[in-house]
């Protein structure tokens, strides 16, 4: 029986309960994202319980619309007869979900009146993570609850240009190669080194089998590899257009999620995915084709709520490839509740611990991104906001003594944005300005920061040569403001117009810190920027007060309830 007559399903239009519709090709790669107990397995479940007419309820899903192709009388027949095992009482064994199996015979054939609705169950494949592993077991040969995957194997039994392709990517991605080994009762995957394999598929099967026997079972093997070769075993020998593909990265390193990926993208040519991801690299690794198959559908939920939103790939593809920004994991965000951009990894560092002490599920749910200076905040917020990720930045209280930064910043969250705030943030560096006086050290102070510098070591380091340096310079207001934060202005005018700008920048997710940079929470000598932060953890636990001003600054971030 050839392709053509060959009867599929694909499917049309999604639509879910939310009320978003989603319209699909029959080549589509739907793959969806988002952070966890979003809905993206449950949507992944929902198509699969529609598919099979469970009764179970839908929770996503609301309605799908399918695509049959040569689904008819005839080829519905000749499928079942040749995919499908008879029984000594002449009935096809179809098998059901929950592993039992419905009999079918000329008598029922010829009883159907053109509907074939309820076998759709048979015209796709579910590839969920126990399912995967199972494909990779040694199967009774007369298991008809599994004929279908019986036959999967025996493909590559017969099939050596297919068994050939899945080695040339197992063989990429593990450095191992597999065979099939098919005895009166039982059929299985045997793997094997590169040579070794190559020398029993090009040598008599008879003079081989000995060898064959000696080799270790695919199912003793790591998850990874097992889960892996089912995966792109099914898309090679399937006869199915439909795949239903949840979280296939699971069990493997970076590398192979990211080699699986671009193998599936390769392997895709006329059939339809619909993928559950929570992975970066798999989903780099599927995109690398810039394929416009491709769709990546984000998921996020409030409440009981579902919300879905289609990603433009151009914006995905700005960020992967752009110089700047290409080894972050900014993209990662795309998995997480919310990204928090600060000036640096340090400042990560800092506060990622203080989040995780004071409420670990919101910890789980973000990722801290360190962007190199607040210089690159206007650059990535745009992007971020294209595709749909939630973030908060956080700044030293220096990004409002810029007007131009401050702008810029601005105006890269909403067209004109600064427009609302630029009279108050005049007024607060006209009447900062005014107080210039007051940021000026006296000696004493400088005399003693200058002998903190010293060291017991017998000769001048350029190290501490270049501290005493930058404590003699003569002092700028605003650096004084970075060092002391908002504290060190006494005008009461200054400090309103200021609490104006921070809550304004508040609403536009920025936020910035009173106390002026990160080390101003609770000075350390010289210590500065990743030893600063390391000194800290060294120094004080996690409860200690001496954290309190920034655990409050954390849970005005994330709206949060300081932790007693």
């Amino acid at each position: 029986m050839g392709d053509v007559e060959c009867p599929s399903i694909t499917i049309k239009k999604i639509k879910f309960n939310n009320g978003y519709t989603l319209e699909l090709e029959d080549d589509d790669i739907i793959i969806l994202v988002g952070c966890n107990n979003v809905g993206k397995s449950r949507t992944i479940k929902d198509i699969k319980n529609d598919i099979i007419q469970n009764q179970q309820s839908k929770i996503v899903v609301e309605r799908i619309n399918y695509n049959e192709k040569n689904v008819n009388k005839e080829n519905m027949v000749n499928f079942i007869k040749s995919n499908y095992i008879i029984d000594n009482d002449g009935y096809y064994q179809v098998p059901n979900d929950d592993f039992s199996t419905t009999g079918y015979n000329d008598n029922s054939f010829n009883n159907v009146n053109g509907e074939f609705r309820h076998l759709y169950s048979i015209l796709f494949t579910y590839l969920g993570t126990e399912d995967r592993l199972l494909m990779t077991n040694p199967i009774n040969s007369f298991d008809t609850r599994k004929y279908s995957i019986i036959n999967k194997i025996k493909h590559f039994r017969y099939n050596i240009s297919d068994l050939n392709k899945l080695n040339k990517y197992l063989c990429k991605a593990f450095n191992k190669k597999i065979c099939v080994d098919e005895e009166l009762s039982s059929i299985t995957y045997k793997i094997g080194g590169n040579k070794e394999i190559y020398n029993l598929l090009h040598k008599n099967y008879i003079k081989s089998i000995s060898k064959l026997k000696s080799l270790e079972n695919l199912s003793g093997q790591g998850d990874g590899i097992r889960s892996f070769a089912a995966i792109l075993s099914s898309l090679i020998a399937g006869k199915h257009k439909l795949f239903l593909i949840d979280e296939p990265e699971t069990f493997l390193h970076p590398p192979q999620a990211r080699m699986l990926g671009k193998f599936m993208w390769e392997l895709s040519e006329g059939k339809q995915y619909i993928i559950a991801t929570h992975d970066i690299d798999f989903l780099k690794g599927i995109l690398e084709n810039n394929s416009n198959r491709v769709r990546v559908i984000k998921i996020d939920r409030e409440g009981n709520n579902n919300y879905f939103s289609e990603v433009n790939k151009k914006d995905l593809k700005e960020i992967s490839i752009n110089k700047n920004f290409k080894y972050t994991n900014i993209l990662d965000g795309l998995f997480y509740g919310k990204v928090v951009l600060c000036e640096n990894e340090s400042d990560c560092k800092f506060y990622s611990t203080l989040l995780a002490d004071i409420d670990s599920d919101k910890y789980l749910d973000t990722l801290f991104c360190g962007v190199g200076g607040k210089d690159a905040f206007k650059k990535i917020v745009p992007l971020l906001k294209k595709i749909n990720i939630k973030y908060s930045v956080i700044a030293d209280i220096d990004l409002i003594t810029n007007k131009k930064s401050m702008k810029d910043l601005l105006n890269s969250t909403k067209k004109s944005n600064y427009d609302q705030i630029s009279k108050t943030h005049n007024n607060f560096i006209a009447l900062f300005e005014k107080e210039k006086f007051n940021s000026i050290r006296k000696q004493a102070v400088i005399r003693k920061e200058i002998e903190k510098c010293f060291t017991t070591d017998e000769y001048m380091t350029d190290d501490i040569a270049e501290k005493i340096k930058n404590l003699v310079k003569t002092p700028n207001n605003y650096r004084v403001l970075k060092e002391k934060g908002i504290f060190c202005v006494k005008n009461k005018t200054c400090k309103d117009e200021y609490n104006k700008i921070k809550e304004y920048l508040k609403k536009n997710n920025i936020y910035i810190l009173d106390v002026g940079e990160i080390e101003s929470f609770n000075p350390l000598g010289s210590y500065h920027g990743e030893l600063w932060v390391d000194e800290m953890f060294k120094e004080y636990r996690i409860n200690s007060n001496k954290y309190n001003s920034a655990k409050k600054f954390i849970c005005d971030v994330f709206n949060l309830k300081k932790k007693k």
